[in-house]
């Protein structure tokens, strides 16, 4: 490089750090554990007295001898914002509204109508971690009251079958032999079986998974039986989120999910669709949002953590949060699919969701595209509340109480 090249590029980079005070740093995500640069987005940056300040948040340069050249250029939030912008964005944030839990009725299997009948004529519980079992019945606020001080057993492997009528036989799994029963179960009396656990908290294996809580059943008419699982409200989530999106989305789209998913379910805890015919509040199946029980996703746990206890809501009340996993371009007002007009279940373009998935649709097209929000956050920088606001109308993000 020629000498007059040189002292004119150091010049400049003496010039444009000493506008800030300090050195310049240009470059992609300095990631290393002892550095104090860990977590700096692309960009150009500047180290001060005052901290770390960001010159260039789209444009990555490098000296070189042919002068100051662009290494990449990355998109933004303004790149898409001229197309649309979809919800217009949450509208406050930090309130409060009421729920109505702080646990939730699962149906793992269960009977809902002819057409829809996953229930068991046998199933099968045994402890992942625990100690045994007691029975009884869950209460107004879904805790566990035993039977009597009898009603408990060291057996780690249960069976349960109906009995006659609508009764219920609890058997161990390897002697056959029955350890207790009830004579009726029904929408308003199901059998709770509590796993026991002297040490780390209880977790069970049904089907094939494992979940924490407590497990109920019922012969809701069929002479099988209707399995549910209840548990903490975030707990349910960490489930939902294993279920509806996966450990391997960004951790914002994440974030998004959680609200999303716990709003889902106080909305329909609080106008109780299965309720009084069923006896539990929602289902583990894509009739609700898919529920997987127990995760072991540190990516999955942090995402529901960040996010506790938040709600989106609509002028003061928890919304219907839909989401599909894939809009295809643009999601669709509410009342077009399903008959019903919700202001915040309003059609927006979208011009994310094509940059990571260009199959088309998949799934009912309303509220969050999952692979949208997936794309928000991945490529466009966009942190949870802006995903939530883009694809929800009018819609701020409330703190939950009882």
């Amino acid at each position: 490089m020629k000498k007059n090249v040189l002292t004119f590029l150091l010049a400049s980079a003496i010039a444009l750090c000493s506008a800030f005070g300090a050195e310049a740093i240009w470059g992609p995500n300095i990631n290393n554990e002892d550095s104090a640069y860990d977590g700096l987005l692309i960009g150009a940056y500047a180290i001060g007295t005052n901290g770390i300040t960001q010159i260039s948040v789209q444009q990555v340069y490098a000296l070189t001898a042919q002068g100051s050249v662009l290494l990449n250029t990355i998109p933004s939030a303004g790149d898409k914002a001229g197309e649309d912008e979809g919800g217009g964005g949450l509208l406050y944030d930090n309130g409060n509204v009421r729920v109505f839990a702080d646990r939730v009725r699962v149906a793992l299997r269960y009977y809902y109508s002819e057409n829809r009948d996953s229930s068991m004529e046998t199933f099968r519980l045994e402890n992942a971690v625990g100690s045994g079992y007691a029975f009884g019945r869950l209460d107004e606020n879904e805790r566990f009251v035993p039977f009597d001080e009898d009603a408990r057993t060291g057996e780690t492997q249960l069976t349960m079958r109906p009995l006659e009528g609508t009764g219920i036989g609890i058997y161990s799994t390897v002697s056959g032999e029955l350890l207790y029963s009830v004579e009726e179960s029904g929408p308003a009396a199901y059998l709770a079986i509590h796993p026991l656990s002297s040490g780390e908290e209880a977790l069970t294996w049904f089907s094939g998974r494992r979940y924490y809580g407590d497990f109920s059943c019922a012969n809701l008419g069929n002479d099988k039986l209707t399995v549910v699982n209840t548990v903490p409200v975030e707990t349910y989530v960490q489930g939902v989120c294993a279920g509806e999106m996966g450990s391997g989305f960004p951790a914002e789209a994440l974030k998004a999910q959680a609200v999303a998913a716990r709003t889902y379910m106080m909305y329909h805890v609080y106008i109780g669709d299965y309720q009084e015919s069923s006896g539990f509040d929602l289902t583990a199946d894509d009739w609700s949002q898919v529920y997987l029980g127990y995760t072991d996703s540190v990516a999955i746990r942090n995402a529901v953590a960040a996010t506790e206890n938040q709600y989106l809501t609509y002028e003061g009340r928890v919304i219907s949060a839909m989401f599909s996993a894939a809009d295809g371009g643009s999601t669709i007002n509410s009342e077009d699919r399903y008959g019903t007009a919700y202001p915040y279940l309003r059609g927006v373009k979208d011009p994310y969701e094509g940059d990571v998935w260009t199959r088309g649709p998949y799934g009912h097209r309303i509220g969050m595209s999952q692979w949208g929000a997936y794309a928000m956050a991945e490529i466009y920088g966009k942190d949870y509340k802006e995903i939530l606001g883009f694809y929800y109308t009018k819609v701020g993000i409330s703190y939950g109480y009882q």
